[in-house]
């Protein structure tokens, strides 16, 4: 691959960061009660043994 220049347009070292505004908007902590069956059908379904919550999600 070749090294390429970035266009001057495009430089990040003059780019003023900022926090985003969006960011509490993006994910929301929920509780959920689930059934023995639910929380069985998705450790089946995970691929790791225990990691069905990120199955969930």
């Amino acid at each position: 691959m070749e090294n390429k220049i970035m266009k001057p347009e495009y430089d990040l070292t003059k780019m003023k960061s900022r926090p985003n505004p969006y960011a509490k908007k993006l994910k929301q902590q929920v509780n959920l009660s689930l059934g023995v069956e639910v929380i069985e059908y998705f450790e089946k379904k995970s691929t790791r043994k225990r990691n069905f919550v990120s199955t969930i999600n």
